[in-house]
């Protein structure tokens, strides 16, 4: 456990208290003190733990099959408890002021990540062929649930990108169709993921989903510009009149679904949950930064690429 950081304390068979009754009296000591020094001598340590009622169902199980080894995690992180001198921290037992919990800085998502990381290399060095050990506690829940959960969504994006890929080409059938809408929903989610950090949002499994989210509702705007573009390109064969036109066409049908997107996903900003509120605000913000990145990037773009006409003529019989 040396090795394992933001340990607070550790209970298990080796560390925890034996009290027994005796004429004499009460005599405490460390269970570690009467441990079998034999292999014979196991039986009658196992029959001394399993009769101790204050064992039983917490760090052994009654049949002696499962032992506990119960860590608890350090409540502050070590930065804001360096940050401060050990008066301020101790408060009442000193003659200064000293500081409320309020003052104390949390353990950190990464740092109780870092815990997490450190027991499971822990138990891996020690496996054993005749014993199985096991890792449980919310900790380690949240910790399996978010690393599920972005391998899970990574694989989502890859699917989801193919997808939405395939379905543009079947709809436009020009590899600009295909291209353009891509890169304006990936600059969206990256630009939106990466203003979380700025203000101080952690990545959590509730906003997790926020790439898929964007994925799908992000790539509708380009799609509106793009079809009557196409439309208005194999008409007229001018480029510039089609993009200008695709533009002012569409500009106020973008701006007004995005709008109440936008004003659906702020209702999850009055959720008692955090994660919720912040998923419903940095969704809205995703929404307007696909908006403004299809008005700012997808005209110039296809004013330098070179786009085919189609021959839209019909032969009349």
């Amino acid at each position: 456990m040396e090795n394992v950081p933001f340990i607070d304390d550790v209970t298990s068979l080796v560390s925890v208290n034996h009290l027994k009754g005796t004429e004499e009296g009460l005599i405490s000591k460390d269970l570690i003190e009467i441990w079998p020094p034999s292999p014979e001598d196991i039986p009658e340590f196992k029959d001394e733990v399993i009769s101790n009622p204050n064992y039983v169902g917490n760090i052994i199980s009654k049949d002696g099959k499962f032992a506990n080894i119960v860590v608890l995690l350090e409540r502050f992180s070590q930065k804001s408890l360096n940050n401060n001198s050990m008066d301020d921290i101790l408060g009442g037992f000193s003659d200064n002021a000293g500081m409320d919990d309020e003052q104390l800085e949390l353990l950190s998502g990464e740092e109780e990540t870092e815990f997490v990381e450190s027991i499971l290399r822990l138990v891996e060095n020690y496996k054993l062929e005749n014993a199985n050990l096991f890792i449980a506690g919310d900790r380690v829940v949240t910790y399996q649930l978010s690393h599920d959960m972005s391998n899970m969504i990574t694989k989502n994006m890859v699917f989801g990108m193919l997808v939405v890929a395939v379905l543009l080409w079947v709809l436009f059938q020009r590899v600009s169709g295909v291209i353009l809408p891509l890169i304006v929903v990936i600059a969206s989610i990256t630009t939106t993921i990466a203003l979380m950090p700025v203000f101080g949002v952690p990545m959590t499994a509730t906003n997790k989903v926020l790439p898929t989210f964007l994925l799908a509702i992000g790539i509708a705007d380009t799609v509106h510009i793009l079809s009557i573009f196409y439309r208005e390109y194999d008409r007229s064969g001018e480029k510039n009149q089609a993009i200008t036109f695709a533009v002012g066409k569409t500009a106020t049908a973008i701006l007004m679904t995005t709008v109440t997107t936008a004003a659906g996903l702020l209702s999850f900003s009055f959720a008692d949950l955090e994660p919720t509120r912040m998923l419903g605000i940095f969704g809205a913000v995703g929404v307007f930064i696909a908006l403004i990145l299809t008005l700012t990037i997808v005209p110039p773009l296809l004013a330098l690429t070179k786009v085919k006409q189609k021959d839209t003529t019909t032969k009349k019989v």
